[in-house]
């Protein structure tokens, strides 16, 4: 019957979808059931439900107007707008509702619908010409309990209508329903303008199509306006063509931007004063940049591709009893439209920015496709596949798919992009890399010509949110405040380091390295909350701090040269973490792995860093202390208000959280109130380093940080807080692991002997003992070490786990010559001192001993001969045992065993 009547596609129901698939949805893909199909599924499914899918020339408006449904509202609305709906035929179960049910009207064939006029919960859904269903009689409707019916025009009970018997949808409905203002005429009556086009309505569908491609996919997360902006740009490129006319399409974005509500918390004429500019100034840019894609669609200069929505489309000739003709069939279940092209130093493209549109999940993605994937089959298939998407044509003559959408990309003539490989300062571009934009001293700069690698965001390596919301009196004002929630102290110091992380890029032209931020704090000491928390947050971090893998760890302080990572109560500190803090702290590289294991990539480590937690591993050894900023955390659980000393600290922090749920919104005016100061950096390099080496380099870093934290407060007490703060901070020199751990637990386990003893037993392990103390020529006493039997002595007494880095013979050597040990380059027994050791199975063998300075053994020839605490020579006093096993926990912990002679 319905076929008989030009409804071409009858399905079959089951309880929510058609009982039979691959016979709805766009026509280009899936098409109209065939005759016989259909008198088999009227056997098959001889009790089911039916829908129709809506013919080629045919729109149905579902319109849901009860319970808390609000499509009546909605109707009511565009009514006004648009004038009343004519009456036409209508499908519903709710027989005493004339409002709800599907309306169905003629439309010209090859309209292209929106499909929610008021949003997905507007009430509202638009059945679209060949790609929809609705249900029509004899279905029956299970939450109603009824049948469903055909009412005619005069809104009686009818029998099913031919499609010729419609009502036509009018003009201003039709072109509301492409989001094309039909209100508007430019001057003069001028028509809206295609180069290939075939009369107003084929434009309308043309400029309503470029638009829906172009509008922001994720305004949320990026804002109305760098996303409206670059919108604009893109399809204002066409206007330049001359594929499209200029003011109607400027009119067009304006009324869309208006009827999404765009700056819709500002009043009437304020919020279309902003649209108006953000349009105007993506207009500009457009035209600067002329493209006539469009003319060029379906043509090989595009590889016989076309882009539709969320899918590709391939040109294929099929031979049949007419001749050939042309089809357009299913390239991809993706489209992917270039935001950008990356070129060589050497002229050559190397990849493109591109934005990837999944037909399954309707996700858009920004990401980085390189040319050496889009050439190779393989490697682009799996390229694909790590995007849930894939390429699926199935008759493909030559040339090669790869072919195709390389041309289909390279014939959208985007402009040329630099992509950065890391957020933050750009030492090349002169700015502060982010996906908003540029971050100069003066604000933020919106350019398509250099972008951070969108793949970070997408690995979620960064989560960053540069806000200009909030002017500089109030980011000063919340900056202040926060500055408050600790030790002043604290405070000053940690605040200095942050200011130093937005000048990393000018800092590391000065100084050898950026160092770490080591907060070492017990539990409940609000090292992750207050204080901590809050900075992260101005810093424009919009997650927590994290743990993570080690994998992880180094993944993410590749990402954002100049955004502080942040770990806290890391689990373990082993070698390979360690080199990757080490290589961050200089902004070296790291060598990983691929994501197919089958080479290696070098990464650059870039990003602050920041450590919190009860304790850590880095005491032995020189490299990790030198490289650190550490701050103890005074216990807060007596802190006071310094607004109101009669209440608790964490009344401000709370209220501030109140007053400032999202404190990210001050992130981008700081960072370029900072960007204001950095020739700071240079001016100051020389005067705060104060001496040489990492110290003084890490020391000098801090001083400037306070100088500018103090220009941007207004508050100099910073500079005096931290200036007493490193004169309490002891500069170790070039001690390292064999004078802060391996000779004093030596001579914490075998004490202070004259000569050397050799036995079997523990401790001594059958070696000469590698430290000794004794007299030189001229009577002053001194400590001897003999660096290779003490690295096998460490080996044995910490059960075979040695760094190589820093405990093996090859290792102490280093470090023994690195304090001044000469050795036998010096002069025998005031240098170097040459002896006998008697063994225990009997025969001999003689040592040389190297003499450690007297300086750093200062300390050591007082525990070994008991003058500070009265004890007999060689043994240790009870202070300076208990020294001596701190120094010993490392590797393995503490030792039961603490006995201090054999």
């Amino acid at each position: 019957m319905y076929v008989e009547r030009g409804w071409l596609g009858p399905l079959p129901l089951g309880e929510k979808n058609p009982a039979v698939a691959g016979r709805h949805g766009f026509p280009d893909r899936y098409p109209f059931p065939t005759k016989e199909e259909i008198e088999c599924w009227a056997v098959e499914f001889a009790g089911n439900n039916i829908g129709v899918r809506a013919p080629m020339t045919v729109v149905g408006i579902d319109i849901d107007a009860h319970g808390k449904k609000g499509g009546g509202k909605l109707l009511d609305e565009l009514e006004a707008e648009l004038g009343p709906l004519p009456p036409t035929y209508r499908s519903t179960a709710r027989h005493n509702n004339s409002t709800s049910g599907i309306r169905w009207y003629q439309v010209p064939e090859g309209s292209e619908l929106i499909r929610y006029p008021g949003g997905q919960q507007g009430g509202i859904e638009i059945i679209r010409p060949g790609t929809d269903y609705g249900r029509v009689p004899p279905s029956f409707h299970e939450g109603v309990g009824k049948d469903y019916r055909w009412y005619g025009l005069d809104g009686h009970q009818a029998d099913t209508p031919h499609v010729s018997e419609l009502t036509p949808l009018p003009a201003q409905w039709l072109a509301r329903l492409t989001k094309l203002p039909v209100n508007y005429r430019p001057p003069g009556n001028t028509e809206l303008r295609y180069s290939s086009g075939d009369g107003t309505f084929e434009g309308l569908r043309i400029l309503r199509g470029e638009i829906e491609k172009a509008w922001p996919k994720d305004r949320d997360k990026y804002g109305w306006n760098s996303q409206l902006f670059v919108s604009v740009k893109r399809v204002f490129e066409l206007v330049a063509g001359g594929e499209l006319e200029d003011e109607f399409t400027r009119q067009a974005f304006i009324k869309m931007a208006l009827d999404a509500g765009m700056y819709d918390e500002c009043g009437e004429h304020e919020q279309l004063s902003k649209i108006e500019a953000t349009v105007d100034s993506g207009r500009n840019e457009g035209l600067q940049r002329p493209s006539n894609r469009l003319r060029e669609e379906g043509t090989m200069a595009t590889g016989e591709l076309r882009g539709d929505e969320s899918i590709i489309l391939y040109k294929r000739v099929v031979s049949t009893e007419d001749g050939n003709q042309t089809k357009w069939e299913m390239f991809s279940n993706f489209n992917m439209s270039v935001v950008g092209k990356v070129r060589n130093t050497d002229g050559t493209i190397d990849g493109y920015n591109v934005e990837l549109v999944s037909e399954r999940t309707g996700q858009v993605t920004e990401t980085y496709l390189p040319i050496a994937v889009l050439t190779d089959a393989r490697r682009l298939n799996t390229w694909l596949q790590s995007h849930e998407v894939a390429m699926v044509a199935k008759y493909l003559d030559s040339p090669p798919w790869t072919v195709r959408l390389g041309t289909y990309l390279a014939a959208q003539n985007a402009p040329e992009v630099r992509i950065v490989p890391f957020w933050g300062w750009d030492d090349v571009y002169e700015g502060f890399i982010t996906d908003q934009g540029v971050i100069r001293a003066t604000g933020l700069e919106r350019t398509p010509s250099v972008k951070p690698d969108p793949g970070l965001a997408n690995r979620h390596l960064v989560s960053h949110r540069y806000g200009f919301e909030a002017d500089e009196n109030q980011a000063v004002s919340m900056l202040k405040e926060v500055l408050t929630f600790h030790d002043e102290t604290v405070t000053s110091v940690v605040g200095s380091w942050w200011v130093g992380t937005k000048l990393k890029g000018q800092i590391m032209r000065e100084f050898s390295l950026f160092p770490i931020l080591k907060v070492e704090a017990v539990s409940e000491s609000a090292k992750t909350k207050g204080f901590f928390e809050l900075l992260f947050k101005l810093d424009g971090n919009t997650r927590e701090q994290s743990i993570g893998t080690a994998a992880a760890f180094r993944d993410s302080i590749s990402a954002h040269r100049n955004g502080y990572v942040w770990v806290d109560d890391m689990r373990e500190i082993n070698d390979q973490t360690k080199e990757i803090l080490r290589n961050a702290t200089a902004e070296k590289e790291h060598t990983k792995k691929d994501g197919d294991a089958n080479g290696n990539t070098r990464i650059k480590l870039v990003a602050p860093i920041m450590l919190s937690g009860e304790g850590f591993g880095f005491g032995d050894e020189k490299a990790m202390p030198d490289r650190t900023v550490d701050i103890d955390l005074p216990d807060p659980k007596k802190r006071m208000s310094y607004r109101d000393p009669s209440r608790p600290q964490w009344d401000d922090i709370i209220a501030f959280k109140r007053r400032y749920p999202d404190p990210t919104i001050a992130a981008g005016t700081l960072t370029a109130m900072i960007l204001q100061h950095a020739d700071m950096v240079q001016e100051h390099a020389g005067h705060a380093r104060r001496g040489s080496g990492r110290f003084a380099d890490k020391m000098g870093i801090i001083r400037v940080g306070a100088m500018v934290l103090a220009e941007i407060t207004g508050d100099p007490s910073h500079i005096d807080r931290v200036e007493e703060w490193i004169g309490k901070q002891v500069n170790a020199g070039n001690e390292n692991a064999l004078t802060k751990l391996l000779i004093p637990t030596a001579v914490q386990f075998l004490g202070g002997n004259e000569k050397p003893v050799v036995k079997d037993l523990p401790p001594y392990y059958g070696l000469p003992c590698p430290v000794l103390l004794r007299n030189d020529k001229n009577g002053t006493p001194s400590v001897w070490v003999h660096t290779e039997n003490l690295a096998a002595w460490w080996e044995r007494h910490n059960r075979g786990k040695v760094e190589v880095r820093t405990h093996t013979a090859e290792a102490l050597d280093g470090q023994a010559k690195a304090i001044g040990m000469k050795g036998q380059t010096g002069e025998s027994n005031l240098d170097w001192w040459k002896t006998r050791a008697d063994k225990p199975e009997g025969g001999k063998s003689y040592v040389t001993y190297r003499r450690v300075p007297d300086e750093i053994a200062s300390r050591w020839i007082e525990e070994m001969t008991g003058e500070d605490d009265g004890e007999a020579p060689g043994v240790l006093g009870g202070a300076s045992t208990r020294a001596a096993q701190l120094a010993a926990r490392g590797p393995r912990g503490p030792r039961s065993d603490t006995r201090t002679r054999p």
